[in-house]
């Protein structure tokens, strides 16, 4: 009769996928809420460690294994009898590692403990810099007795201005007649950085990536959204993962990362 029981296999990345020996327990926590919009996993590796090839100091091909922010991921599923059937559960980086002795019956026991976080991490600690919006540009050479300049008709608004390369104050934008108007006597050229109408998925890709967590557009799954928004800019200091909880909460999306590190966008499911 065949003997069915619960599997789970745990790899770490260094030059490709090596399986982790002697785990005792890997359990994984998922963080967020309905308003949070974005939801977060996390974890918890147990494993034992007697002959400590997995310390830093014992020199050996594994002493490395566990250092921060090497990727790491766990398959979870079923073993029948000598097949395991398993699917990714959690993919991540590693954030902390700590080796200690346990006590047990058969005496001290050498175990390491680590903890890793799933991408959102990364989102998390990725900060916008100074004067991030989506849009385009647009040079206005400036004229004697002549305050008042046409902006594109695709123009949603004025994020700022320069005026050889120096931030330029001396403006005003009329929103009802799409003009930007100059408010001292001024020659020469100025610069004007304006919003255009953004698609909220095209944004969302936009931020992973900058914070380096996809590669291209194509590896975000999600479903479309004709939403769109006139006027994006974050903040200096904004984190990535900040401006995607509020891109998820203005459509009621979800974002999260799957089992393979995947990243996911798509609404909230109706219950039925």
């Amino acid at each position: 009769e065949a003997v069915v029981v619960p599997s789970y296999k745990v790899q770490i990345y260094k030059n490709g996928w090596k399986d982790v020996d002697g785990v005792i327990s890997a359990n994984v926590d998922f963080q967020g809420s309905v308003a949070d919009g974005v939801v977060s996993s996390s974890l918890n590796l147990t494993i034992n460690d007697e002959t400590a090839k997995y310390h830093p100091l014992s020199g050996t091909q594994y002493s490395d294994y566990f250092t921060f922010r090497r990727k790491i991921k766990v398959n979870i599923g079923l073993r029948k009898n000598d097949n395991s059937y398993t699917w990714a559960y959690f993919t991540g980086n590693i954030n902390t590692m700590q080796h200690k002795k346990i006590a047990t019956s058969k005496g001290l026991q050498r175990q390491v403990t680590v903890r890793a976080l799933d991408y959102c991490d990364i989102l998390n600690t990725y900060k916008f810099g100074k004067n991030v919006f989506w849009g385009t540009t647009t040079n206005i050479t400036l004229q004697t007795n002549v305050y008042e300049y046409s902006m594109p008709s695709a123009c949603k608004g004025i994020h700022h201005v320069t005026k050889d390369d120096v931030e330029f104050l001396d403006w005003t934008y009329n929103w009802e007649t799409n003009k930007i108007a100059i408010t001292k006597d001024e020659t020469g050229i100025i610069k004007v950085y304006y919003y255009t109408s953004q698609n909220i998925i095209n944004v969302l890709k936009d931020i992973l990536l900058s914070a380096g967590v996809i590669a291209s557009g194509n590896d975000l799954a999600y479903e479309p959204s004709s939403k769109t928004i006139n006027r994006v800019y974050f903040d200096e200091g904004t984190t990535a993962l900040e401006a995607v909880r509020n891109l998820s909460q203005l459509i009621n999306y979800r974002f999260w990362f799957d089992g393979d590190g995947i990243p996911h966008f798509e609404p909230v499911t109706s219950v039925s």
